[in-house]
């Protein structure tokens, strides 16, 4: 049995601080040692202590008194030298804000990190061919982004340290985070069935879908019997992710009977949508109900609001940069949890059309 051992409130709060300088949380002063005191409810002596320690360290450079500590990086063995690999859901997830904010982010904290060349949809959602891809890379850890549950499975199994970045985290221990939208589809749903919308269609990922139906979609479902509104095929078509899919779903969908209400996963996806149905003179929300359930800076250009759901990118960043930080140290951290989501109503959704 290894020995147990308590950590002095001092070493406590130096392992909180270094987390907060490795995550790229603290820019490059540190905050004096009496607004710690007041912010973080520690004593003058504990927070003293801690300052030393990190100066021993390396990572903070004392100025002289009076004079506020600067905080050093790209230290050997600090994270200049751990490499951080992103392995994107598609090529167009490069230039959404959650990747462009996780690079700039691990980058000013001082990681090598580099984006994989293939992506999820290049190598066809197939273990076996990310296994051999992963194999021509050499790196310390993986992020993975909106990853199937085999997927993650295969990540969890590997000796290389993995983060779940949105996806379906696996029934074993790993790492994740990602918004928590149940609630979110929840409030929606209710409200457009206040509205008198029954046939409502939910556009979903085939990782939401297979093999078996994510939790998400098994409450997405559960909600729906529970308001009396009928589920099956069409509730939650299938559907082949490209722009010709999208196209020949809609078509289908708009062929006999048409929904009131859809709900779409990607804004681009969602503008495509929007384009299609302008063609055929269908507009929200006067003929249909239509809600984005991710957000988009570009939303806030729309007149009017598009409904959407949002959560906070900054509380998801911030969980993914302080695991990359703990692994860099080499601390196992494989704890998962998700950042709720809220529904916002914009002027996309409105009552059901009569005809």
């Amino acid at each position: 049995m290894k020995n147990f051992k308590i950590r002095s409130s001092s070493a406590q709060l130096a392992d909180f601080l270094r987390d907060e300088i490795c995550s790229g949380c603290l820019g490059s002063v540190m905050p004096g040692e009496t607004w710690l005191t007041s912010n973080l409810r520690v004593g003058r002596n504990i927070v003293r202590e801690a300052m030393k320690k990190l100066e021993k360290e390396g990572l903070l450079i004392p100025q002289g008194r009076g004079r506020p500590r600067l905080i050093r990086r790209n230290l050997d063995g600090l994270p200049a030298s751990f490499r951080v690999t992103l392995l994107l859901y598609s090529h167009s997830g490069l230039h959404k804000e959650d990747a462009q904010r996780l690079l700039r982010r691990l980058g000013e904290a001082g990681y090598q990190v580099e984006v994989a060349s293939k992506t999820l949809v290049d190598l066809k959602m197939d273990v076996g061919r990310v296994a051999r891809m992963v194999g021509e890379v050499e790196t310390d850890a993986w992020i993975i982004f909106a990853g199937p549950r085999d997927i993650l499975e295969w990540f969890a199994g590997q000796a290389t340290p993995c983060f779940a970045l949105y996806g379906r985290f696996p029934a074993r221990p790993m790492a994740g985070t990602g918004p928590g939208r149940i609630p979110a589809y929840q409030n929606a749903i209710r409200r457009l069935v206040e509205l008198g919308h029954r046939r409502i269609v939910f556009l979903l990922p085939d990782a939401m879908r297979k093999p078996t139906p994510s939790r998400l979609l098994e409450q997405i479902l559960a909600e729906l019997d529970e308001l009396g509104i009928p589920t099956g095929d069409y509730t939650c078509p299938e559907w082949k992710q490209t722009p010709e899919g999208l196209r020949q779903c809609l078509e289908n969908l708009f062929r006999v009977t048409p929904p009131s209400a859809l709900f779409i996963e990607q804004p681009r996806e969602f503008h495509a949508v929007q384009q299609y149905l302008t063609q055929r003179g269908i507009i929200a929300p006067r003929d249909i109900s239509l809600v984005c359930t991710e957000n988009d800076p570009d939303f806030e250009w729309s007149f009017p609001l598009i409904s959407h759901f949002d959560w906070s990118l900054r509380t998801t960043i911030n969980r993914v940069a302080r695991w990359v930080s703990h692994v860099s140290r080499g601390e196992q951290d494989l704890r998962s949890g998700f950042t709720p989501a809220k529904f916002v109503e914009g002027g996309t959704i409105g009552p059901v059309a009569k005809f």
